[in-house]
């Protein structure tokens, strides 16, 4: 479960159905990603938003997709006849290169 402490955002989830649900959130509002949604959050106000975030288990985990290549066993190049060192490195990323900028204007809020 998620707070939104303060801010505006649309948020949008992407179930395993393919269809996209937008919400918009704002200061006191509680919201849920069902765990392995992915989502997107945009910043709709001017003074950036902060989100209270609440686990469901004792040790919380956030697997981003970042994360997701040093899931895959290095055993598994071979299984798909790479030799050993061949695979290319997969690269190190000192910020999250999902959180980006924005660049284009914000669509109207409906």
């Amino acid at each position: 479960m998620r707070y939104v402490a303060s801010g505006q955002v649309r948020m949008s989830i992407l179930s395993p159905d393919g269809n996209v649900v937008t919400y918009y959130l704002q200061q006191g509002d509680c919201y849920i990603v069902p765990v392995s949604y992915p989502h997107q959050i945009e910043d709709l106000g001017e003074g950036g938003f902060k989100f209270l975030v609440f686990f469901c288990q004792a040790n919380p985990e956030d697997i981003g997709y970042r994360k997701t290549g040093s899931a895959f066993s290095r055993d598994m190049p071979a299984v798909l006849g790479v030799e050993p060192g061949a695979e290319p490195a997969f690269p190190s990323t000192p910020i999250d290169p999902l959180i980006v900028k924005k660049v284009n204007p914000t669509d109207p809020v409906k």
